[in-house]
């Protein structure tokens, strides 16, 4: 069984490859999460856009380059806090940024 913390960095790392928001059942469906979790990830997502001022993320609305930078900073904060992170958390993390960088043609 997976964290919240692998939860909610797959579930940004799925955002950045998105320019809208899909379905809470397809988020579930394509992270293997019930809709419940999505629905708990999305709720702590928006919670981090409101402390930075941003908008929320509503399913079928477009998703701003903003959010996915509020999302992706609040998520190296954290693990930043924690006393290891793993090759595979920091290249996630290293993945979302360069793909925000370099937009998808």
């Amino acid at each position: 069984m997976q964290s919240f913390d692998d939860n909610y960095s797959n579930f940004v790392h799925y955002l950045v490859s998105h320019k809208s928001l899909p379905s809470v059942r397809t988020i579930a469906r394509h992270l293997n999460l019930s809709s419940r979790k999505i629905y708990y990830i999305l709720q702590h997502a928006n919670a981090e856009l409101r402390s930075a001022h941003q908008p929320f993320l509503f399913p079928n609305e477009k998703i701003h380059a903003s959010q996915i930078h509020v999302l992706i900073d609040a998520l190296a904060d954290s693990e930043k806090t924690e006393s290891y992170i793993n090759a595979y958390e920091r290249q996630l993390i290293m993945d979302m940024v360069d793909c925000k960088i370099k937009p998808n043609t």
